[in-house]
């Protein structure tokens, strides 16, 4: 069991790290991060739990739960997914979300209430964990860097993270 944990552990924070590498350097819908950023910085990481499968595309709770789609286009396998916080910060209601997971996950044909009902959907909570870059270099200064080595050799969780 605590091999298992520990294993879970490093994924997560190897994710994370690649994440965060590319969201600040490598999404063009954004510029890259510059060193003077830096220190208005926050992280946050989603912890994914609880997944289900809903019964329909309204078998969730707008603000409480995230959804990831599943469905076939022209025998093209397609998927997307949002966290909980999107459709409300958006003010979308079901159909609004399904609609719109279903074009990022690159359906471009008409949206009918049969193609909705067509699309398999999991619902899913998550833990967030938010850390300014602020509270980062004090918890660097008072315990030390979050050691992962990973096989280049690099340490941290943000070392491959600096501009």
């Amino acid at each position: 069991m605590v091999v298992e944990y520990v294993f879970l552990f490093v994924i997560i924070f190897r994710t994370a790290e690649l994440s965060s590498v590319n969201c600040a350097f490598k999404d063009s819908r954004f510029d890259p991060i510059t060193l003077h950023e830096v220190d208005q910085l926050h992280c946050t990481v989603s912890i994914l739990i609880n997944f289900e499968k809903a019964r329909d595309y309204r078998d969730w709770i707008v603000g409480i739960h995230g959804i990831r789609i599943e469905f076939q286009d022209n025998h093209h396998y397609r998927d997307a997914v949002y966290l909980p916080e999107v459709a409300s910060e958006q003010g979308w209601d079901h159909t609004e979300t399904i609609d719109n997971l279903m074009r990022k996950g690159g359906f471009r044909g008409h949206i009918s209430e049969e193609t909705r009902m067509k699309v398999n959907v999991v619902r899913f909570q998550s833990d967030k964990v938010l850390m300014s870059h602020q509270e980062y270099v004090d918890y660097k200064s008072n315990y030390g860097e979050p050691v992962l080595t990973d096989p280049g050799g690099r340490r941290g969780l943000f070392h491959s993270c600096r501009p």
